[in-house]
């Protein structure tokens, strides 16, 4: 009898140690769950959702963030097959589409005339004006191409920008210690320079 009552008392301890055990294991499971869906998708990803609803050619991104600078979407205005332009904004958090909005040539014009009354004072505002609406010669690709070339790393916002008449790229990227560095590339000239210290919007 007591051969009998040490055997089911170790089958006891065995059978206990095995369940707890298996709750550790779908405990460590569903956290490494909740970890991956608190992953935010990169730059790249998110371009890839976009163009897969609205196929196109993407002319220009940016991304909206919060009052703590964490990127909350990814905008890109994308130039579809069609000829018309769509802005797709895409969830950073959960790769969903927020919205599809065509941008239309009446609202593109009334912008421009409004900025016009506004800020055009005199022949060389008008002509600095020009400038700067201008369309660059060097495309998005061949600036996201130079950036990477001189900076090796993870591209996480772009945009097209203009100061003093001059229009370039301003690119961030994200490098392999986790730093933000600020690439300027020529939108004449397709040149990337690295800027130093840039200030984070």
């Amino acid at each position: 009898m007591k051969k009998i009552a040490l055997v089911a008392l170790v089958c006891v301890v065995l059978l206990a140690f095995v369940a707890v055990a298996m709750v550790g294991t779908v405990s460590v499971g569903a956290n490494n769950f909740a970890v991956a869906n608190d992953t935010k998708l990169t730059v790249e990803q998110a371009r890839k959702i976009a163009l897969k609803k609205v196929d196109g050619k993407v002319v220009n991104e940016f991304t909206i963030e919060d009052d703590e600078d964490n990127i909350v979407s990814y905008v890109f205005v994308i130039t579809a097959k069609t000829g018309k332009t769509f802005e797709v904004e895409v969830d950073a958090a959960k790769g969903t589409i927020v919205g599809v909005e065509e941008v239309t040539e009446e609202e593109d014009t009334s912008t421009v005339e409004a900025e016009e009354v506004e800020v055009v004072e005199t022949a060389d505002d008008a002509e600095e004006m020009t400038e700067a609406i201008a369309q660059p010669k060097v495309s998005l690709e061949q600036a996201r191409a130079a950036a990477l070339k001189l900076i090796k790393g993870e591209i996480q916002s772009e945009e097209l920008r203009s100061e003093n008449g001059k229009v370039f790229y301003e690119i961030y990227i994200e490098d392999s210690e986790g730093e933000w560095i600020e690439v300027r590339v020529d939108g004449e000239t397709g040149k990337a320079e690295k800027i130093e210290d840039p200030e984070v919007e």
